[in-house]
């Protein structure tokens, strides 16, 4: 590397402060940029910080797209080979570069939005082992945390597949290897449905891939069936969700206040219009529903209903989700 960093000086010395500061920041690790910076320095086209800049930008992107434009129009792209680019091309490849990394930021913000983690993580050791542990997990926060890198639907922060699911009296348990291999083994999520038709447990490895207990069995041991057993009595234990209970019609006083704030207040944003009027309904159904939360119902249901068909239809426009209904059999993670 000397050796390249002596010949270039060479080629031009009346910039040896610059070409220094270039090789110094060259990302390549063995100069492999530095003739170029050094060809757009003796041109005049920048100073020799901006010119690193441009070239740490080449070196995580080069290869990308920057113009996505369609009907006819063109699909630019960063070539591979930045001394294909002249020394006059610097502020057009600075300014691709820049289209690219800002495309690439405002991915990574929405990645972060979507599983950014608020509030308390719920979740309690049921099997503990050197290799392996068994959580169960209570709230979505836990879902979010324990399910990180995994494509189970439930560990979307910003997503209510979590909450369709409670609502529904399914409880959760995750697998995970305390030292993972690197296969779709290493996290496993169990759903326990209690209270349907079909009480069998289902198990989906982190890649979301429905597998058996026979097929856990065959990763973790015959150990797995003393697990199962003891997930299938912790399941039966915990009790049911506060939204479950609401439907229910056992829910206690303070549960129907809470979940009516929650609706009034705007808590629950995501949910659909369906959902809503279902919700409500059930609500004054509860043996437990004080005069107070009937009659804010009475005075709020009309204008909630209505706010509810207005996000819908603000989703149907913009190509969301339409909402889930109670009668929606949630049949995906």
């Amino acid at each position: 590397m000397s050796a390249r960093l002596d010949l270039t000086l060479q080629k031009f010395p009346d910039h040896e402060e610059g070409i220094r500061l270039l090789a110094a920041r060259d990302p390549s690790g063995k100069l492999k940029y530095l003739d170029w910076g050094a060809k757009v320095l003796a041109a005049k086209q920048a100073l020799a910080p901006e010119i690193a800049d441009v070239v740490d930008l080449f070196h995580q992107f080069s290869g990308r797209q920057f113009d996505r434009r369609v009907n006819h129009q063109r699909h630019d792209h960063i070539r591979t080979d930045i001394y294909s680019y002249r020394p006059q091309d610097l502020a057009s490849l600075r300014d691709a570069l820049l289209k690219v990394k800002r495309a690439t930021d405002k991915k990574r913000r929405e990645r972060e939005r979507l599983y950014r983690i608020e509030g308390a993580v719920e979740a309690e050791v049921v099997y503990d082992s050197p290799d392996l542990i068994v959580r169960h997990i209570k709230n979505k926060q836990a879902s979010a945390h324990y399910g990180l890198g995994t494509k189970w639907c439930i560990s979307m922060q910003r997503e209510g597949y979590f909450e369709d699911y409670e609502s529904n009296n399914a409880t959760f348990f995750f697998f995970e290897r305390r030292s993972p291999v690197g296969d779709e083994f290493d996290k496993v999520a169990v759903m326990f449905p209690r209270g349907g038709r079909d009480s069998t447990a289902d198990a989906f490895t982190a890649t979301d891939r429905r597998v058996d207990m026979m097929s856990l069995a065959k990763v973790h041991g015959l150990r797995v069936f003393d697990i199962f057993r003891a997930l299938y009595e912790c399941s039966e234990r915990y009790p049911g969700s506060t939204s479950f209970r609401v439907y229910a019609g056992t829910a206690t006083s303070e549960q129907l206040e809470s979940v009516l704030a929650s609706v009034v207040g705007g808590t629950l944003k995501k949910m659909g219009p369906y959902e809503t009027d279902s919700l409500l309904v059930s609500i004054c159904c509860n043996d437990a529903a004080p005069p107070s939360v009937l009659e804010e119902i009475a005075r709020s249901a009309v204008a909630l209903s209505t706010a509810a068909w207005k996000r819908w239809n603000g989703r149907r426009r913009t190509g969301k989700r339409r909402p889930r209904t109670r009668d929606d059999a949630p049949h995906d993670r």
